[in-house]
């Protein structure tokens, strides 16, 4: 599996974020806010990631917290699932996400069931 990181972060504050966790070596790829144009709700920053893995937006699984985030990966003709931080997802929202769930420990009985 390829993965990659897609934040309105600038991009060396995502790899210097992902190294002091100790996971930038989980990414192949990561696209930082700085490098494109238009932030979320565009899907710029997933358009570039998905480039940079050499894979089509059909073909990728956004995991997003946001509303912007959930609307951009739809624009990109990605799946997207929103884990919410603190605000609920609103309807409309909800019916561009591929699936809500409440926690990140959900993802792969999800990834499982495809």
């Amino acid at each position: 599996m390829l993965a990659a990181v897609a934040s309105s972060t600038a991009r060396t504050e995502v790899e210097r974020r992902l190294s002091v966790a100790g996971l930038r070596h989980r990414f192949l790829v990561t696209v930082g806010g700085d490098e494109v144009a238009r932030g979320k709700s565009a899907p710029d920053l997933f358009l570039l990631a998905a480039e940079r893995l050499g894979v089509t937006p059909a073909d990728c699984l956004v995991l997003e917290d946001s509303e912007l985030g959930i609307r951009a990966a739809a624009a990109a003709g990605m799946t997207a699932v929103m884990i919410p931080d603190l605000i609920q997802p609103s309807a409309a929202v909800r019916e561009l996400a591929g699936a809500v769930l409440p926690s990140l420990s959900q993802v792969l009985g999800l990834l499982r069931a495809y």
